[in-house]
């Protein structure tokens, strides 16, 4: 039987103190075809191999979110691994595994070594998959990613419309107040009255001087303390999982006591002086007075619309004109006045 040679001390050194004697042992683990030390027809030292890094497993699903909707009962969603990374840049292949974790039984993973793949449903419910990456080293070799993907049943979605008293949304202030209701019942959830809806109203214009009685109702009273222009949205949510939101926005006209509106709309210009295309149309200036020259009347810009709520607080026969102007400042003709008198 051959053996080993056994290590041998290379040097041994003993040490003096004040107390007693100390050793240290320098211990040289001698071996065949090995050499120790510096000199003297040496050997090479030999270096090992780089530690691995391990891999990271990434998934990304299309569409984008996670939740697909059954039609005619079916739905396929896409889990991509192709974005996982080795940990040392790209020196070594991955190998990947897709499998499910948890969820209803009716589902099919058309590639599951692949690093794409499609997955089909034809169940509602909430899935569970893993992406197990290898890059085949020896060790910290694997990594894992658990993606949810929701299949749910078709939904419609809802509308939301808006309603207010008065009619035409204009109030005035008395005694520093007024009120006025807005009412989203009219909004349906897109199938039917199969769901339930939820609402919620947000002031997302305007002055800050108001209150809404029941932001959650889907009818409720708004009282406002200061005159202006104010701008609410009524958000409607049917309680499923796609399409399921829908907006309106309605404005409300609150108007110094005492103050008339004026509701103005016009046929937009489609082109310039020249006869030439208008594709620059940037908005339009309201001029109002009791003088019969627009040069003397007050100014009031708005955007590309066609209608135009507006308070008047002067009494009398007053004159109304239009403007349009583009974006580089050029304005209009005066349109011919219409008058209105506001006794």
């Amino acid at each position: 039987m051959m053996h080993s040679a056994r290590p041998r001390f290379k040097a041994v050194v003993f040490f003096a103190g004040l107390q007693g004697f100390f050793v240290a042992l320098l211990l040289v683990w001698g071996f065949p075809g090995c050499r120790s030390g510096s000199g003297g027809g040496g050997g090479q030292a030999s270096v090992g191999p780089a530690a691995n890094h391990p891999p990271k497993a990434l998934v990304s699903v299309i569409p984008p979110g996670g939740t697909v909707g059954l039609v005619n009962h079916q739905a396929m969603m896409v889990l991509d691994g192709g974005a996982s990374e080795d940990g040392d840049n790209g020196a070594q292949g991955l190998t990947f595994l897709w499998k499910k974790v948890s969820g209803p039984g009716s589902d099919v993973i058309t590639s599951p070594t692949g690093p794409r793949t499609e997955v089909h449903f034809s169940e509602v419910g909430i899935y569970t998959y893993e992406l197990t990456v290898d890059d085949g080293e020896a060790a910290d070799h694997l990594a894992t990613r658990q993606v949810e993907i929701i299949v749910t049943l078709p939904n419609n979605a809802p509308r939301a419309l808006i309603a207010t008293d008065p009619a035409d949304a204009a109030v005035s202030l008395s005694n520093g107040r007024a009120q006025a209701i807005l009412d989203g019942r009219a909004s349906d959830d897109g199938d039917g009255g199969a769901q339930g809806l939820t609402f919620r109203w947000d002031q997302i214009g305007g002055p800050g001087g108001l209150n809404i009685q029941d932001a959650q109702a889907a009818v409720t009273e708004v009282t406002f303390l200061e005159a202006g222009r104010f701008i609410f949205k009524l958000t409607v949510d049917d309680g499923t999982l796609l399409n399921h939101v829908a907006t309106a926005t309605v404005e409300v006209l609150v108007l110094q006591e005492n103050a008339g509106v004026a509701i103005l709309s016009w046929d937009p210009p489609t082109t310039n002086a020249d006869g030439t295309t208008l594709t620059d149309l940037a908005g339009f200036k309201i001029y109002h007075g009791l003088d019969p020259d627009p040069g003397n009347a007050l100014v009031e810009t708005v955007g590309v619309v066609s209608e135009h709520r507006m308070e008047v607080t002067v009494k009398g026969l007053v004159n109304f004109w239009v403007t349009a102007f583009d974006f580089s400042g050029n304005e209009s003709e005066f349109s011919g006045p219409v008058t209105k008198d506001f006794p």
